[in-house]
């Protein structure tokens, strides 16, 4: 009998718990597991913090110090210079750069984006519910 697993709220920390959780079940899936997501907005991977569309709304944290894996804490500035790279518009080399709060929700739903794409490969039943 599978397993489940509900995470409630798919901003940056429902999509850290998420893309985590997938890591490992893709590893140890056991009788399997059943994932629900739930989230009251209509996309995910927004948030509060993340949802503006205001240009000029910046992080009001270092790019270098961000990221959604626990392993990796540097992954968004990592993924911020390979996009600012494709653009033509190189990230500051020192590391500090406080990129637009929008930057980091693009980030997040490629994470997002990634972690469905991965359970889906390894058979994880993922249900997402708006509520």
């Amino acid at each position: 009998m599978p397993k489940t697993l509900t995470i409630i709220g798919m901003g940056a920390c429902g999509v850290a718990a998420f893309a985590e959780a997938v890591t490992r079940l893709c590893y140890d899936p056991g009788d399997g597991w059943i994932l629900h997501l739930v989230e009251r907005d209509d996309e995910l991977a927004r948030g509060l913090a993340f949802g503006t569309e205001q240009p000029g709304h910046r992080l009001n944290t270092e790019s270098r110090l961000m990221g959604l894996y626990d392993r990796e804490p540097g992954h968004f500035r990592t993924w911020l210079e390979a996009r600012r790279a494709a653009a033509g518009t190189p990230l500051d080399p020192d590391g500090v750069e406080y990129p637009e709060r929008r930057e980091y929700r693009l980030y997040m739903q490629e994470v997002l984006d990634e972690a469905l794409d991965q359970a889906r490969r390894a058979g994880i039943d993922v249900r997402i519910h708006h509520q």
